[in-house]
């Protein structure tokens, strides 16, 4: 919740016009990217990535 509610806090910089619209889009941009990706990871790619080492863990106990 925290991670989505920052990232539609970014929406303002995103949709931003006028003078210095550029820069507020460029950092705007670098931290819902940021934050979305970090969080996909955290869910997704670490757990599976986790998963892997057990099984290799598991496999490597049951041949002793």
């Amino acid at each position: 919740m925290t991670t989505v509610a920052m990232i539609v806090a970014m929406l303002p910089l995103l949709t931003a016009t006028g003078p210095g619209a550029a820069s507020r889009y460029a950092i705007g941009l670098v931290i819902a990217s940021g934050l979305g990706i970090g969080t996909l990871f955290t869910l997704f790619i670490v757990p599976g990535f986790y998963l892997l080492l057990v099984k290799n863990r598991q496999s490597q106990a049951a041949d002793l």
